[in-house]
């Protein structure tokens, strides 16, 4: 494994993402009636193949291109609606996404954030925080209950909640750097490679999703 080649791989999933979200979108767009069976289909999808290159890093590099492929489905698909009804925002949030990368790898490499054993720790714990109010939210809407923790609204406290989400995700990706340096230091097989740049897509496509959330708030409060 090397840094190089993870960053290769990186490059190859995030071109997969990028043609098929392009895709969605455009089927979205000509024909908006399959927009969320589409989304539907990327979603389960996805998360499958999460879970199976999670367990399985061995095959990540077939797992991975396929989570990256169905993802963008997903993405592709919610960018058109968003974008039918807010206009340019998906290229802000897309702008803003890559920034927020590109300032964590530049935090990372100067050393100006560490991966320090406290802060890996402060960051899965608030990283496994979210991922349990997702859950709530998720259950709470299939009995009827809209927006229980905050996670949609547009008022102070919903921007705040946005804000919060969006550090966190952010400050995956020093995890993620911390994970491909360390498995290129320790020699890990070359498979890692691809399993450690599906983990920087993971973070990557969570991020974008939160900073598309926040944009249609801070839209909504005008």
């Amino acid at each position: 494994m090397t840094v190089d080649g993870t960053f290769n791989k990186g490059i190859i999933f995030l071109g997969m993402a990028t043609i098929s979200g392009a895709i969605a979108w455009t089927i979205t767009r000509t024909n908006p009636g399959i927009a969320m069976g589409l989304m539907m289909l990327g979603l389960i999808g996805a998360l499958i193949c999460a879970v199976v290159t999670t367990f399985k890093p061995q095959i990540a590099a077939v797992t991975g291109s396929l989570y990256c492929i169905l993802e963008g489905l997903v993405l592709g698909t919610v960018s058109s609606i968003v974008n039918a009804q807010y206009q340019g925002i998906v290229l802000n949030a897309v702008v803003i996404t890559l920034g927020l990368l590109l300032l964590m790898f530049w935090l990372y490499k100067a050393r100006i954030v560490k991966a320090t054993p406290t802060f890996v720790k402060v960051i899965m714990a608030a990283t496994g925080a979210i991922a349990l109010a997702y859950i709530i939210e998720m259950v709470a809407r299939l009995f009827g209950a809209k927006d229980l923790l905050g996670l949609w609204s547009n008022g102070f406290l919903g921007i705040g909640i946005s804000l919060a989400i969006i550090a966190v995700a952010a400050f995956n990706f020093i995890l993620d750097f911390a994970r491909i340096e360390q498995g290129a230091e320790q020699g890990s097989p070359k498979f890692m490679e691809w399993y450690c740049a599906f983990g920087v897509m993971v973070t990557l496509f969570w991020l974008y999703f939160e900073v598309l959330r926040l944009l249609m708030k801070l839209q909504d409060r005008r």
